[in-house]
């Protein structure tokens, strides 16, 4: 029979990376879901109006991926409901959340010239059509169903996506006049085809304003509920030192993340790679959690459930933490109402195994994962 090299490789790779790095005779289960609270495109008619302009759809985030609604909240807190680990606690989603959206109105008024942004409460109001699902917000925090934590003020790099539209980039004004800004495109603002890596940069200057765009991100979390998050994740994964060291300074004590970060080089188009693992420390004592494990039925045809069943069972078996990665894309519904009923068949069916596999499972949120690290350490 021939050897499948490449499967091979990967589970190498997923053991290896599992070595390091914190462990626990404890089984902890931790669902780490990214994008709450941003709107990239977000309405059918703005996907419809990218289509008739040849505008690329094929990515699954702007075909799929907009603000939850109240129904999407209240079904996603009923499936986490119906199962407890021995302590008595739910699963409970770690809602990374991008706390505000650009106020489209306002950056026009100004001919691009200046930036503005609203909370994403007032962006909910708005579309008008979401319900008040800042009210399931609070009763899933208060039930533990959900905790939000800080990926960031928006989901887009200011720098990069005003300077597009002061050039008149065309299709980045196209779709702002969509009100959408999570459009692929070929553009020389961006070092990637978008403007979604909010802490990218040309040149390390900008680390001053983007350092402001956190410290106002965090102080509106708090408005919104009532706590500081503890926790952070960079959009795309790029950040540098130096936001760490800003984050410290704001209260983030863990860094979430895939084992491989993303970091710009000053005055370079190029980056650099740095790999990390649960457990580890920078120089400003936050810890580092590395995803190991993943939940992503909206991204790709594979059998998600099996598949993170299996990352989760290296993970026990090396004594580690299981993080799971699932973005929002997978349980929001306004742009894809019939998929997301079997994606959640799908993570009841993955709970319903996990607690059969492993009936002493503890679900815990990434800040009471990180908790639990700093005190094994001291």
């Amino acid at each position: 029979m021939a050897l499948n090299f490449n499967s091979g490789f990967e589970f190498l790779k997923n053991n290896l990376a599992q070595i390091p790095g914190f462990k626990s005779d404890k089984k902890y289960i931790i669902f780490e879901s990214d994008d709450w609270g941003s709107l990239r495109v977000g309405t059918k008619d703005a996907l419809s109006k990218f289509k008739k302009k040849g505008l690329r759809t094929d990515d699954p985030y702007i075909q799929y991926d907009t603000i939850a609604t109240e129904n999407d909240l209240s079904n996603l807190f009923e499936i986490l409901s119906a199962f407890k680990d021995l302590n008595g606690n739910n699963p409970i989603i770690t809602a990374n959340m991008n706390i505000a959206n650009p106020d489209f109105e306002k950056i026009r008024n100004s001919q691009f010239t200046k930036y503005y942004y609203e909370c994403f409460t007032k962006t909910i109001e708005k579309l008008g059509d979401r319900g008040n699902p800042i009210r399931l917000w609070k009763e899933g925090i208060q039930k533990r169903l959900i905790k939000p934590q800080f990926h960031g003020r928006e989901h887009l790099n200011i720098g990069f996506w005003l300077n597009a539209l002061k050039a008149h980039h065309n299709e980045t004004l196209y779709a702002f006049d969509c009100n959408s800004y999570g459009l692929i495109t070929n553009t020389p603002f961006s070092k990637k085809k978008h403007y979604l890596a909010a802490f990218d940069f040309f040149s390390f200057s900008e680390i001053v304003q983007q350092s402001q765009v956190l410290t106002d991100g965090i102080n509106l979390f708090y408005e919104i509920f009532g706590f500081y998050p503890t926790s952070f994740i960079a959009p795309q994964y790029i950040w540098h030192l130096e936001h760490e060291k800003k984050l410290k300074e704001l209260g983030i004590k863990y860094i979430q993340g895939h084992r491989k970060q993303i970091v710009p080089l000053d005055n370079n188009l190029n980056y650099k790679k740095k790999f990390h693992y649960s457990g580890q420390r920078n120089i400003y004592n936050q810890f580092y959690l590395s995803r190991n494990c993943y939940f992503e039925p909206n991204l790709s045809e594979k059998d998600w459930v099996d598949s993170c069943l299996n990352d989760i069972k290296t993970a026990f078996n090396w004594r580690k933490p299981a993080i799971i990665g699932t973005h929002r894309v997978n349980f929001v519904t306004k742009l894809n109402s019939s998929k997301i009923k079997m994606n959640l068949k799908n993570l009841k069916y993955l709970l319903n195994q996990i607690k059969l596999r492993w009936p002493d499972v503890n679900f815990v949120s990434t800040d009471d994962l990180g908790s639990i690290m700093d005190r094994s350490c001291r």
